[in-house]
């Protein structure tokens, strides 16, 4: 999929939505947190207070994206 979107904006310019950068921000920070959760703290398990920690992203996130209309 990666090629064929890569293809096309050699052929001629995509339109970016500049709001779909702060979602793809939010997902590779939330990765990033997965991974120091999974394999610095604990080996592979996500404790109840890790687990409060990604809800409470998430419902920032939804709060951010609510008021951002």
């Amino acid at each position: 999929m990666f090629f064929i979107l890569g293809l096309t904006a050699v052929i001629t310019k995509l339109p970016f939505n500049a709001a779909a950068s702060t979602d793809v921000l939010v997902a590779v920070g939330a990765t990033a947190l997965l991974f120091v959760f999974m394999f610095v703290f604990r080996k592979h398990k996500l404790t109840r207070l890790e687990g409060g920690v990604f809800l409470a992203v998430y419902l920032g996130y939804i709060a951010y994206l609510v008021n951002r209309g």
